[in-house]
């Protein structure tokens, strides 16, 4: 896959594919791969796991996924000591042998998928937009944890989390005004994604003429905690 091919994609099974595919070589130190390794953290298959599951984590039954979601999202910001997520882990194991006792097998997918992005985060990604590995007893068919709509915006939460893979970008430090970061750690800290396109300007006005940054922070979004831009300023990988 080409930049312009990643840009342009709909295919949720193809991009993520792509993501492991470059992944899988980091093993080559030039700076391309180095870049990559950033855009292709395991923080940002969390951030990717949690917000393209919103919809699993608040229906109706989850609340008592609610502990692991919400370490979930600490874990993403490496705020959390080992023993929790441990602990964490055999809460999730408890109650997947608890939901398949009791034929739940919806509730078992979700926690499975949560316990697995404690332990393996890109392969929970994948799971998200692949058919989940537990068949449905009726009729022997993979189940799919997210609905054709969810997974249509995939591809937009891929390129809003991931960015261009194929196109790194690297941020020139003399556009990192006060003013520049300010916005941005507010609209990280607050989701105050609307005062995107605020920072857009800042950035503009501090001499940055990219488009791709540019255009990305006035675009209509979706916008999430992760955006590639947001990360670039603030020094996120």
């Amino acid at each position: 896959m080409q930049k312009r091919e990643w840009a342009q994609c709909s295919d949720p099974k193809r991009m993520m594919n792509e993501l492991w595919r470059l992944r899988s070589g980091l093993l080559r130190l030039n700076d391309h791969q180095l870049r990559t390794g950033e855009i292709i953290s395991d923080r940002r298959f969390f951030l990717f796991v949690l917000t393209a599951g919103e919809r699993l984590w608040t229906e109706e039954g989850s609340d008592i996924l609610r502990p692991a979601i919400e370490l979930a999202w600490k874990q993403a910001e490496h705020m959390v000591p080992g023993e929790e997520v441990a602990q964490q882990r055999e809460d999730l194991q408890k109650i997947i042998d608890e939901a398949f006792a009791t034929a739940n097998r919806h509730l078992a997918r979700l926690a499975n998928v949560l316990a697995l992005l404690f332990t393996e985060p890109d392969h929970a990604a994948k799971t998200m937009v692949f058919p989940h590995p537990y068949y449905d007893t009726r009729d022997k068919q993979p189940v799919r944890l997210l609905s054709q709509t969810e997974l249509n915006a995939c591809c937009r939460l891929m390129r809003e989390i991931f960015g261009n893979p194929f196109r790194p970008i690297v941020i020139d430090p003399s556009w990192l005004t006060f003013d520049v970061r300010m916005i941005a750690a507010g609209a990280y800290e607050d989701r105050a994604f609307n005062r995107l396109p605020i920072l857009a300007d800042a950035l503009q006005d501090a001499g940055c003429e990219n488009e791709d940054i540019l255009s990305h922070l006035r675009g209509d979004g979706p916008h999430v905690r992760g955006c590639w831009v947001l990360d670039l300023i603030l020094g996120k990988s």
